[in-house]
């Protein structure tokens, strides 16, 4: 039995890809190794309870309740010795700053340098920001947890980072996305509370430069016209993809949505034509084991991690080649006995990721030495 502690800020206040790594792997090792203690170390009261009701949850007292950011990234070292923690595991690539002399076993698990490969994306300070942070985790950590071989890849091309420390453990997706297949009419309940028509075309992420969605939207004038598009997320590229489609006059078969609830996510995967995830970078890319796992055809960009992500389940394309991406969504919407050997590609890909095999090898880390 070991007492592990977790920073999980993420774990209770982000709904993406953060937050879903830190809630899987949290709530895995509970499920699947619950004679251990965990504690999480929350800045601020969360808004809901974890699924584990066994896990001891740490806030700021006394004049740290003032300053929830400058205890969680300068005192939670001198709270964790407090704890007698034998293991302190960062989840977004960040250790406090005052962890170094603490007794407890160190991990910080590292999902992307994009700071660094879209500098543009992100203010001078915020850049700075993430990089004093990711170089103290690194040089400060026992063992470093990248989510892909491109992000080990990435490390190691930034700094002086002794590659024996670096272990890559793949991540899962929700185990809400490897439920039943829906029937039609529970598919249709869902097309008609977001006035959703038959066949599209899905996409679930941020709407960013980095993901490039503006491509997926340019190959639609080479597709079908009783084709839609389906976009999830929000982002600052909105009005262009918008503008685009009105310019092209698509508008009525563009369907933006926005705070989806997560359990209508599977619905939306399991009623897709194809799922398309244009992304330039990623440092893995979940959507691709959500679409896999919905049985949902999914074409993806043939560069970084996505191979690795995708496997064999994928079709493979250019992502900046409109007419490309056009080309294999046809192919998957009109070749059935293609589109079949996709989606049991995609499953059987996706299978091989699951929430118990990460939680295992990550416990391994923690009892390593």
């Amino acid at each position: 039995m070991a007492k592990i502690g977790f920073d999980a800020k993420r774990y209770f206040f982000n709904q993406t890809g953060l937050g879903n790594y830190s809630r899987t792997l949290i709530n895995s090792l509970g499920q699947y190794f619950p004679e251990n203690e965990y504690v999480l170390y929350t800045p601020k009261k969360p808004s809901f309870s974890p699924q584990i009701p066994e896990y001891e949850i740490i806030r700021p007292k006394g004049w740290t309740k003032n300053v929830p950011a400058f205890w969680r990234s300068f005192l939670l070292g001198k709270q964790a010795e407090k704890d007698k923690l034998q293991v302190y595991h960062g989840l977004s690539q960040e250790l406090p700053f005052d962890i170094a002399h603490t007794k407890a076993r160190k991990i910080v698990t590292v999902h992307d340098l994009l700071y660094l490969r879209y500098p543009q994306a992100y203010s001078f300070f915020d850049r700075k920001m993430h990089i004093a942070k990711l170089e103290f985790a690194c040089k400060h950590a026992d063992t470093i947890i990248a989510i892909s071989e491109q992000t080990k890849k990435d490390i190691l091309a930034h700094g002086k980072v002794n590659e024996a420390k670096i272990k890559v453990i793949y991540q899962p997706s929700n185990p809400l996305f490897q439920q039943a297949i829906f029937s039609l009419q529970e598919k249709e309940n869902i097309l008609q509370k977001y006035h959703l028509i038959f066949p599209f075309v899905l996409y679930v992420g941020a709407i960013t430069y980095r993901k490039n969605v503006i491509s997926f939207v340019k190959s639609f004038p080479f597709l079908p016209k009783d084709l839609h598009i389906v976009l999830v997320g929000k982002g600052d590229k909105l009005a262009e993809i918008q503008h685009f489609a009105a310019k092209n006059g698509f508008e009525n078969r563009l369907h933006i949505l926005s705070n989806i609830p997560t359990e209508d996510l599977p619905f939306l995967y399991q009623s897709a034509a194809a799922f398309v995830y244009p992304s330039l970078f990623e440092g893995f890319g979940l959507p691709i084991l959500e679409a896999q796992h919905s049985g949902t055809p999914v074409i993806v960009g043939n560069n970084g991690c996505f191979p690795e992500t995708a496997g064999e389940g994928a079709i493979y394309v250019n992502q900046q080649d409109p007419a490309e991406i056009a080309a294999a969504i046809r192919k998957v919407v009109d070749d059935s006995a293609y589109r079949q050997e996709m989606i049991a590609k995609g499953r059987e890909n996706a299978l091989s990721f699951s929430a118990e095999k990460q939680a295992t090898q990550v416990l391994g880390l923690y009892h390593a030495r």
